[in-house]
């Protein structure tokens, strides 16, 4: 049989932009999507085994509307079109949550640099100098840093709750990934599926259109016109030759995917340790069992207060850092909301059910102050760190290390004295760490469907 690809070249392509674009966050349905292309298909390939015949624009929509009630392509057009809508609803979301992931990091660390942390700091490290205990040099008692990071790191602490609900999220659409609603092998194969629904249509050709004259008449025929063989290709069975994707392929999501949700349960805690991790650097307090010879904040003896438990309200009472609970945190609560969203959102994904792109330019996603986009903007430095770095769909992630915090700077003392144990007030918080495949896993998912796009279309 003689086979025009070029015919349906133009559906497969308006297919494959369809989830690409579906994908780099437009409102696009993809059943619609999908209908419309076997739809289309139909129309071509009833046109191509009856070429005997005239059809104009009314009769082809009426093949289209019986579709349904005929199945010419059997079951193929449900079954993929249910796996592919999983698939990739599942697959954005994933890096969509991991873009908000890192937009809210990028505003949380910057919140506890307030004057009242700042001071508890300088006097965590300068005050053994101006005691005159500076040739010791004295490290903090270890629960003395404990209550200077509890009280700075407060916020953060309050955020530890909606942090975990959204990490187990993230991690259930993650396991998803790499089972039922596998990217790779949804995306892979529907070169063949479509080839084996067009099969199926073919084997039942001549009733189907025997079913079809009868529903929507019996068109005319047009005269015999002589065929350009130059025009039109020969393949055997009469079927487009639409090959899959090569089996020794550079890209391996499913590993991909693996790891970061490896990394990522690590990172459950991570608020709730953060106090911890930073007290237990040998350059910013003394180790616990060191309880006499440290600086206590007023002399070289053991420190009494209790250590405050986590949150904000908790340190009410703590003796190293003054909390002013009446304070707004507006911004703050922006993040809390930020997380709670996108939490419902891979809730949703990971139960297979329409979820909606985060807009962007809505204020979807970032910070009420306008410094954390979940989208990473490559022009713009608001939500650029070199510490973490998730992925966007929509393009090469780009970083560019944000300019240094000015801050109080300490008193000058004179270079032959022995060197301070710690490091300036300016502490920076250590991030929940994301390696190379956390940040390509985004792009990763594009490669793999432009890969196959070229393949099938061209």
């Amino acid at each position: 049989m003689v086979f025009a690809t070029s015919r349906i070249h133009t559906s497969f392509f308006q297919l494959f932009t369809d989830l690409f674009n579906y994908y780099n966050g437009q409102d696009i349905n993809l059943l619609d999507s999908l209908d419309k292309f076997f739809s289309t298909l139909l129309q071509k390939m009833f046109e191509l085994l009856n070429e005997d015949y005239e059809f104009n624009p009314t009769y082809l929509n009426c093949v289209s509307e019986i579709m349904d009630n005929l199945k010419p392509f059997g079951d193929a057009p449900n079954k993929l079109s249910h796996q592919v809508k999983r698939a990739f609803i599942a697959a954005r979301t994933f890096t969509q949550g991991l873009a908000v992931g890192r937009g809210v990091i990028d505003d949380v660390t910057k919140f506890g640099k307030e004057g009242s942390c700042l001071s508890a700091l300088m006097k965590m490290r300068y005050c053994p100098m101006c005691q005159g205990q500076g040739h010791k040099i004295l490290k903090p008692c270890h629960n003395y840093c404990m209550n200077v990071m509890k009280g700075c790191l407060a916020l953060q602490a309050d955020l530890a709750t909606h942090w975990e609900k959204y990490l187990d999220s993230l991690l259930k659409v993650g396991d998803r990934l790499q089972g039922p609603f596998n990217f790779e092998s949804v995306v892979q194969p529907i070169g063949l599926k479509i080839s084996e629904a067009i099969m199926a249509f073919q084997e039942n050709s001549v009733a189907m259109t025997q079913k079809i004259f009868k529903g929507c008449g019996t068109p005319a025929r047009k005269g015999r016109k002589k065929r350009d063989a130059t025009k039109r290709q020969t393949f055997d069975g009469g079927l487009p030759i639409i090959p899959t994707a090569p089996k020794n392929r550079p890209i391996n999501l499913e590993q991909m995917v693996k790891e970061i949700r490896h990394k990522l349960k690590k990172q459950k805690a991570f608020w709730e340790e953060l106090p911890h991790m930073i007290c237990q650097k040998k350059n910013m307090a003394e180790d616990k069992k060191e309880i006499n010879k440290c600086w206590n904040g007023r002399a070289q003896a053991r420190y009494l207060p209790e250590v405050m438990k986590d949150g904000r309200l908790a340190q009410n009472n703590n003796p190293e850092v003054d909390i002013d609970l009446k304070k707004p945190t507006t911004n703050f609560d922006t993040q809390i909301l930020q997380l709670k969203l996108i939490t419902n959102k891979l809730e949703l994904a990971y139960n297979g059910l329409d979820v909606d792109s985060i807009d962007v330019a809505d204020g979807d996603v970032g910070s009420g102050s306008g410094s954390g986009s979940g989208w990473m903007d490559p022009g713009s430095g608001s939500n650029q760190n070199p510490d973490i770095s998730f992925p966007t769909p929509s393009g090469p992630v780009r970083t560019r290390r944000p300019p240094k915090n000015r801050t109080p700077q300490p008193p000058h003392r004179d270079r032959s004295t022995p060197p301070l144990w710690g490091p300036d007030p300016t502490y920076v918080v250590p991030k929940p760490t994301a390696s190379a495949p956390c940040t390509m896993v985004g792009n990763a998912f594009l490669v793999l469907l432009a890969t196959l796009t070229v393949r099938v279309v061209l």
